[in-house]
């Protein structure tokens, strides 16, 4: 049986052969090797860092919620005006993520992730120092539309090249 498993698998995907291994517990049931072994490194980097680049963004959308109160009383606002720190950002993810995928074909997604992320760290910064509520809301828009380009292209990016056979499992922990 495991001899034409195996010839199957050569006949499908080389590589999905080289993946399925035999378990002497199970007998000749095939076992899955994990996700993260059949991953080759350079891919492994590429999920990290997508990992890494949504964390931030997931993290940054729900941190300012907590920072409302402390957002008011540094500005003397009111709580509509300091509720719109958070508005503005969902939305311009709102707004601008359906033509993200368009921006991406044209450009490079890549090259259109590299540059949402700067854009996402020149509007952290300038939320940090500025010095009045309108500006914050300004600047939290930049930063909501730089995020509203890396959470699809991070996932874009980090599922490429990913066997088709494991990509599921990487879109599940982004």
């Amino acid at each position: 049986m495991t001899d034409t498993l195996n010839k199957t698998l050569v006949q499908q995907s080389p590589s999905a052969a080289a993946r399925v291994t035999r378990s002497p517990r199970d007998g000749d049931r095939p076992t899955r090797t994990s996700t993260w072994r059949a991953l080759q490194p350079v891919q492994r980097r590429r999920v990290l860092a997508s990992l890494a680049s949504l964390a931030l963004l997931f993290f940054d959308q729900t941190a300012v919620v907590v920072a409302l109160p402390a957002i008011r009383q540094e500005f003397g606002a009111s709580y509509n005006a300091a509720a719109w720190t958070v508005t503005v950002y969902l939305l311009a993810l709102a707004v601008f993520m359906p033509v993200v995928g368009r921006v991406a074909d044209r450009f490079g997604r890549r090259k259109v992730l590299a540059t949402a992320l700067v854009l996402f760290g020149v509007g952290s910064a300038a939320c940090a120092f500025a010095p009045t509520i309108g500006l914050l809301i300004a600047f939290r828009l930049l930063q909501g539309i730089a995020g509203a380009v890396m959470q699809p292209m991070a996932l874009s990016v980090g599922v490429r090249d990913v066997p088709a056979d494991h990509r599921g499992r990487v879109i599940g922990l982004m």
